[in-house]
C-alpha cells in the first residue's frame, strides 16, 4: 500500500507540473540601446513588426539597429551579420509564418497592437534591403539601392530605389516612388499598388487590388489573372500583356515596340498611344481599343478590335 501511495503522489506531483499555466508573457514596453553593425544590406527574415528603414548618406556600410515593443518580444528578436549582411529575425515562430500560409491571411487576433514590436533601421543609402516572411507594415525612405519584399497584409511604403521586387498576399496597400531600373510586382490579395514609374517592369494579378503605374520607361510585361484592374499612364518599349481575368487594363500613352496581346478572360485592354506591328489574340469576351498603329495589325480570335476614335 506504502507503494502505491506513493506511486500516486509522485505522479500527482507531475501531472501538477504538466499542467501549471506557462509564465505569463511580460509586456512591459522597452527600447532596446540602438546596436550598431558593419553592413552594407539587410535582410528581414520572418519578422512579425512594424519595420522603418531611413537611408542616410553616413559612413559606409555602418547601420544601426533599434527595437522597442514588448520586452519578451524585443528579447526575441536576433540579429547577426555575415559577409556584410546583417539578419534581424523574430519574434519566434509562435508569432511569424509564411506569408503564402493562407489560413493567417485573415486571422490578425494574435498581432494586435500589445504584442506587436518596431524595428528602426537606419542604413547607407544605397544598401540593399531583403523582408522574406514579413508581417507588418514596412517603411523604406529614398534608399537609391535594390529592395525585394515578400509580405502579407501589411502596408509597403518604398521610396526612390534601384530595383524593386514586391511579392505581397493580404489587403497591405503598396505604394512605390521611381525605380530607376527594373520592377517586378506579384500581387495575390486585395492590397491597392500605386507605383511612381520604372525603367521596365513584370506585373502579375492574381487577387482583386488596383494597380497603378506611372511611366515605364523599358519593357513591360504583365500578366492579369484576377479581378483587379491595371492603368499604366505610358509606355516606352515593348509591352507584352496576357489578360486571363475580368481585370481590365489601360494604357494612357505611349510607344509599344511591339505590342502583344493575350485574352483569354473577360478583361478589356484600352491603349491610348502607338503600337507597333500589333498582335492580339483573343478567345476570351475582351475588347481591345487601341489609339493609333503602325505597321501590320494581326488579329485572330472572338475579340473586337477597334482602332481610332475613342474608347467605349
Amino acid at each position: 500500500m506504502p507503494n502505491r501511495i506513493e506511486s500516486f503522489v509522485i505522479g500527482a506531483a507531475v501531472a501538477a507540473l504538466v499542467i501549471l499555466p506557462a509564465k505569463a508573457k511580460d509586456w512591459t514596453q522597452i527600447d532596446r540601446p540602438a546596436q550598431t553593425f558593419q553592413a552594407h544590406a539587410v535582410d528581414l527574415e520572418k519578422v512579425s513588426a512594424d519595420v522603418t528603414v531611413k537611408p542616410v548618406n553616413g559612413p559606409a556600410n555602418v547601420v544601426s539597429l533599434q527595437i522597442s515593443g514588448p520586452r519578451d518580444l524585443v528579447d526575441e528578436v536576433k540579429s547577426r551579420t555575415a559577409s556584410g549582411v546583417l539578419t534581424v529575425s523574430g519574434p519566434r515562430d509562435e508569432h511569424s509564418f509564411s506569408v503564402w500560409d493562407w489560413s493567417k491571411w485573415f486571422d490578425y487576433s494574435h498581432l494586435d497592437d500589445k504584442n506587436k514590436i518596431k524595428i528602426t533601421l537606419t542604413v547607407p543609402r544605397g544598401s540593399a534591403i531583403t523582408a522574406k516572411h514579413m508581417f507588418g507594415d514596412l517603411v523604406v525612405g529614398d534608399l537609391d539601392g535594390k529592395v525585394w519584399v515578400e509580405t502579407a497584409s501589411g502596408d509597403v511604403r518604398i521610396g526612390r530605389v534601384s530595383e524593386a521586387t514586391v511579392k505581397a498576399v493580404g489587403s497591405g496597400d503598396i505604394q512605390i516612388g521611381a525605380v530607376n531600373g527594373p520592377l517586378d510586382l506579384n500581387i495575390a490579395g486585395s492590397g491597392d499598388v500605386k507605383v511612381t514609374s520604372a525603367a521596365g517592369a513584370r506585373v502579375s494579378i492574381a487577387g482583386s487590388g488596383d494597380t497603378v503605374l506611372g511611366a515605364i520607361n523599358g519593357p513591360l510585361k504583365a500578366d492579369i489573372a484576377g479581378s483587379g484592374d491595371l492603368s499604366i499612364d505610358s509606355v516606352a518599349g515593348p509591352v507584352v500583356l496576357s489578360i486571363a481575368g475580368a481585370g481590365d487594363t489601360r494604357i494612357h500613352s505611349g510607344h509599344a515596340d511591339p505590342l502583344k496581346v493575350s485574352i483569354v478572360g473577360a478583361g478589356d485592354l484600352e491603349f491610348g498611344g502607338e503600337a507597333v506591328d500589333p498582335q492580339i489574340s483573343a478567345i476570351g469576351s475582351g475588347d481591345v481599343w487601341l489609339k493609333s498603329y503602325s505597321g501590320k495589325l494581326n488579329s485572330s480570335g472572338m475579340a473586337s478590335v477597334r482602332v481610332g476614335g475613342k474608347p467605349d
